[in-house]
């Protein structure tokens, strides 16, 4: 049997797979929130110790194209010899409660980890909890074996990991806290979940700037970059996406409170690049003003960029401002250049409108990078066309294709909540990938058809897809 382990510390973890280009920023801003409330709190980056200590081969599997790696289980019989010295790393942190991030990818390598680490620590205890987008929704879920899990953390974990902390400290056995609603997926589960009872409990410019003092920031592939956010939600309610509705409703921070995190990080680390990990920057264009204006007013010579929307109301004026408060680029989740399937997809804007802002955005002097889906229901190979005639004839108003993906359907989605709306009967969803609809006509071989008759047209063009999710 371990050591006993301190009640009320929390020791998070970043489990892979994850970016290892910047620190993990959710648990980063998790650690000085927890913190601040006078808990013991610490970090651990499982994800980039992983990386750090792998062979080049290995290195590889943390690219997002190969992520099946982690998801079919493979990682586990790659690093199976390590799990025990890594769950015996976990442990010497003295921690009461070991909160995982996750994703549902990390589901294989975990369950094999959590069954060491439950074996290690034996009756000590020990508080295990998973959060992070593989906690989001049941059939996620589903995926860890819950014998060995406590909690989930269901949505922004600020409120539920501080009610776990404060009843450990006062020796409560079960949540106590009426703002933190408590269920199981199955009454014989182990494990519950938690989730706040409602997103205003914590107000986002009370959480404390990361300080990043938990990471070793020069480990990253990228060292000179900064992430944070400036906001929590969307304004969009896009079909295909499953972060909007976990993640509403729609908040932003005070714009000086977030020109005041990037003049922090840029005297504290000497950085001056960053990058807004929000599910769009411009979703409040007020905000978006001030900030630029704050940022200009310090003159420190920062460099960010972000993910945006196409907006109509997103003048030239304020893009040259945009600029000129140090941001580089823009990336536009466009998804298709057919208005057909962008009122499938539910955008609200027209093939137009998304023209009019990348020529106001290049005019200002800033890149355009786009996201673009195929195969998403309803989508027909004269849509596709459309999209490749646009691509050829306005590659002048495009710098990257940051993605190029295969259209996906999963928890959290409209379109999986209203699968007959798209011709698609839940039968027919195998996986997240390899769904069909009810007549075949859109079937994972059409849509990897299509995907290789895109990429064919950007490889001509030199506009070669950052990130594809093509099963290899």
């Amino acid at each position: 049997m371990v050591e006993s382990k301190v009640r009320n510390k929390i020791l998070l973890v970043q489990a892979p797979p994850w970016g290892s280009y910047a620190p993990p920023l959710g648990i980063a801003y998790l650690v000085t929130f927890l913190k601040s409330h006078g808990f013991g709190s610490e970090i651990y980056d499982l994800n980039m110790d992983i990386f750090l200590n792998s062979p080049k081969e290995i290195k590889e599997k943390w690219d997002t194209q190969d992520f099946e790696f982690w998801a079919s289980g493979k990682a586990v019989d790659n690093l199976y010899c390590k799990m025990e010295c890594l769950a015996d790393k976990i442990l010497s942190f003295d921690a009461g409660i070991v909160g995982f991030s996750a994703t549902f990818a990390s589901a294989p390598f975990l369950n094999k980890l959590l069954s060491i680490l439950r074996k290690k620590a034996d009756d000590d205890g020990l508080t295990i909890v998973i959060g992070g987008g593989g906690a989001s929704y049941k059939e996620g879920r589903s995926l860890f074996k819950k014998d060995l899990i406590d909690y989930f953390v269901i949505g922004e974990g600020e409120y539920p990991l501080l009610c776990l902390l404060k009843d450990a400290q006062s020796g409560n056995i079960a949540l106590s806290d009426s703002n933190c609603v408590v269920w199981k997926d199955d009454p014989v589960d182990h494990a519950a979940c938690l989730k706040a009872a409602r997103p205003d409990l914590i107000n986002i410019d009370d959480i404390p700037f990361p300080t990043f003092g938990e990471f070793d920031i020069e480990a990253y592939t990228q060292g000179d970059l900064i992430p944070l956010i400036s906001s929590r939600g969307c304004i969009r309610r896009c079909a295909f996406c499953c972060d909007s509705p976990l993640k509403k409703p729609y908040r932003v921070r005070n714009p000086e409170n977030v020109a005041g995190e990037m003049k922090c990080h840029a005297q504290r680390y000497n950085r001056k690049r960053f990058e807004f990990c929000d599910l769009l920057i411009n979703g409040n264009l007020e905000f978006l003003d001030k900030l630029c204006a704050r940022l200009i007013d310090m003159d420190l010579g920062m460099a960010w960029g972000g993910q945006a929307t196409v907006r109509k109301d997103m003048d030239s004026f304020l893009l040259k401002k945009i600029k000129k408060a140090g941001c580089g680029g823009l990336t536009f989740g466009i998804e298709s250049f057919s208005d057909k399937v962008l009122k499938l997809t539910s955008k609200e804007v027209t093939v137009q409108d998304a023209k009019d802002t990348l020529v106001k955005v290049k005019e200002s002097g800033m890149l355009v990078e786009i996201n673009l889906i195929v195969g998403f229901p309803g989508e027909t190979e004269e849509d596709v066309d459309e999209t490749i005639d646009f691509i050829r004839q306005n590659s002048a108003l495009i710098d990257k294709v940051n993605s190029l993906n295969i259209c996906t359907i999963g928890p959290g989605m409209y379109i999986y909540d209203h699968l007959e709306e798209y011709n698609i009967d839940k039968s027919m969803i195998h996986d997240w990938y390899a769904w069909f609809t009810k007549d075949m006509s859109n079937t994972i071989q059409v849509r990897t058809e299509r995907h290789k008759k895109m990429l064919s047209v950007f490889s001509e063009l030199n506009l070669i897809p950052i990130w594809q999710n093509v099963k290899k």
